[in-house]
């Protein structure tokens, strides 16, 4: 069998998890990760559904259900795609 390129991993990869990475798509709450970046350490304290999204489990959240999952090929893609290691 063939191994899968970096570039068909990503693919593969969570389109909506992959995309909030690279800026193209909000989170389940409409923000983008820049603007998650910007808050400052009070909104970071009273806010707390974004950190799934920034960091995600391989486990379903307790919190935050809108949360995705990281699988096997995401976190592949992580470790792959330069663009994701930035």
């Amino acid at each position: 069998m063939a191994k899968s390129s970096d570039k068909e991993l990503v693919a593969k990869a969570s389109p909506a998890l992959v995309a909030f990475y690279l800026s193209q798509q909000p989170d389940s709450e409409g923000r983008m990760i820049d603007e998650i970046w910007s808050w400052n350490y009070e909104k970071l304290e009273r806010i707390h559904d974004y950190v799934q999204w920034l960091f995600p489990l391989k486990d379903k959240s307790g919190y935050n259900p809108n949360a995705l999952i990281l699988n096997d090929e995401i976190a592949q893609a992580f470790r792959t795609d330069p663009l994701l290691k930035t």
